[in-house]
């Protein structure tokens, strides 16, 4: 039988095309032993011819293979491409909690605050009756009221003069407003103030 090959449906099959066609199966597909042995039993080739061919080329194959990470005794088992993980979707912030109730004193004078709307403020001041000396609010704000207040002893005894202002506001409409409480000495001049901005959210 010719080196060159065999007539296959009218078209002349080389040594140079069969070898590349083994070659083709061991990078590039999942050939098996049995499997290339089949190629040249379909083309009905002498395999003496072939014996050095394959002999001289088959350590290049070899390598080959074993680069791609394939092998011929079993079936090819191609690279896993790890896929690329998407960012996750960060997470919703949670809502703040509403802010129900906000007490403040003395210390807070002149800050800013933040209270949710349906709020309430309380503002305490130290006051003593007697002396001739109280607080009063000036400039209320209708959207921010003022909806009571109160005296409290700081002792529950009889006669005890000592004690605190309270005073209670309502939240009712989103916005910025301020409180502006000052106190007035017997003789109605301002000796102290307490004021405050208030953020209704």
């Amino acid at each position: 039988m010719s080196s060159s090959g065999n007539l296959d449906n009218g078209r002349i099959v080389t040594i140079e095309s069969l070898i590349n066609q083994l070659q083709t199966l061991i990078v590039f597909s999942v050939g098996t032993k049995s499997e290339l042995m089949r190629v040249v039993d379909l083309y009905e080739l002498d395999l003496a011819n072939l014996e050095l061919r394959v002999s001289n080329l088959q350590e290049q194959i070899e390598l080959v293979s074993e680069s791609a990470g394939f092998r011929l005794d079993k079936e090819v088992s191609l690279p896993v491409v790890a896929e690329e993980e998407e960012d996750p979707e960060p997470e919703p912030e949670p809502e703040p909690e509403p802010i129900l109730e906000l007490v403040l004193t003395a210390d807070d004078d002149e800050s800013e605050q933040e209270i949710s709307i349906g709020g309430t403020l309380e503002i305490q001041l130290a006051e003593t009756p007697g002396s001739g000396y109280s607080w009063d609010l000036v400039n209320p704000d209708t959207d921010f009221p003022l909806v009571d207040d109160e005296w409290i002893p700081l002792l529950p005894f009889p006669g005890f003069q000592a004690g605190t202002h309270h005073y209670y506001f309502t939240a009712v409409q989103v916005g910025t407003y301020t409180v502006d409480l000052r106190l007035y000495s017997p003789t109605g001049s301002t000796t102290d103030y307490f004021f405050v901005t208030i953020e209704v959210l």
